[in-house]
């Protein structure tokens, strides 16, 4: 069960419609049967995987780190339709300890970045041909470095590109003014910010490596900058009991 969760995380996107309508309607799917994406009205019929060989194999790292190239293989029409967003990737891998969390076991435990140049490359080459109403990056945490969040940003304003732009994954450990600054300069209106938990014993029983200062000082910031921000929090983590919950 568990290497068939990975197969389709492998393949589908997070927060997608089509994710869930295909887990809703191919659950008794079985661990060696290909997966039907094809006949998916949301995917290409270029698009083809065989969730045993997903399974079977070890994770293959790509000779060259950089573009989806997603235009080639995704029927957007229905997904602008639904408002979606074009999920951008600037860097894999995730360093952080994070005891609940399969980031690392699925693109491994150290940053494989992507150079703003060739990030921004991405987007610019998107806008022109495809001009999605926003670009959601979608790295485990976007500004951890919180240079290279920096960098990317500058670069989208170094060539004065007028885009919308989102991103999952503000982890409080490393945040600033100026990130958050830069970031709305560059077209950002909005972020998804993860503390996973609200007290300090939480947070050192998931191992986050930051604690309350953190939270509240990031909180702060997301005020300050005017971005709008969701943010994320989990129950029933080990250690959690009504009081830490309504704390």
């Amino acid at each position: 069960r568990q290497a068939r969760i990975r197969a389709l995380a492998a393949v589908f996107f997070f927060n997608d419609a089509a994710t869930t309508e295909i887990y809703a309607h191919h659950d008794t799917l079985s661990l060696h049967d290909p997966l039907p994406i094809s006949k998916h009205p949301l995917v290409s019929p270029r698009a083809h995987c065989d969730s045993a060989v997903l399974a079977d194999s070890s994770p293959a790292r790509l000779p060259v780190f950089s573009a989806s190239g997603m235009q080639d293989w995704i029927d957007w029409a229905p997904y602008r339709r639904h408002g979606g967003t074009w999920a951008i990737q600037t860097k894999r891998g995730c360093p952080m300890p994070c005891n609940y969390c399969t980031y690392p076991d699925i693109e491994g435990r150290t940053f494989r970045r992507r150079t703003a140049e060739d990030v921004v490359d991405e987007i610019e080459a998107v806008q022109h041909s495809i001009a999605p109403r926003t670009f959601e990056f979608v790295d485990s945490t976007f500004n951890l470095p919180e240079t290279h969040a920096l960098g990317i940003c500058e670069e989208i304003i170094r060539r004065g590109l007028k885009v919308n732009l989102t991103t999952m994954g503000i982890n409080p450990r490393s945040v600033s003014p100026e990130l958050f600054a830069l970031m709305k300069c560059a077209g950002f209106n909005s972020m998804m910010i993860t503390p996973e938990a609200g007290n300090d014993s939480m947070l050192r029983n998931l191992d986050k490596g930051f604690d309350m200062q953190d939270v509240r000082r990031t909180a702060a910031l997301a005020r300050a900058s005017g971005l709008h921000s969701t943010w994320f929090f989990m129950l029933g983590g080990p250690g959690d009991t009504r009081a830490t919950v309504d704390e």
